[in-house]
């Protein structure tokens, strides 16, 4: 369970990042970076 944990944890956080990243690149506040963890 607590693996699980920290799974869901880091997903939630990804997802969040990717829709603030979203936000501010349509809204042109900054560059898309992609987050060093996506890649596997």
């Amino acid at each position: 369970m607590y693996a699980l944990g920290i799974a869901f944890k880091r997903f939630f956080h990804d997802v969040v990042y990717g829709i603030d990243a979203a936000h501010a690149i349509r809204h042109g506040l900054r560059p898309a970076p992609p987050p060093a963890h996506w890649k596997h």
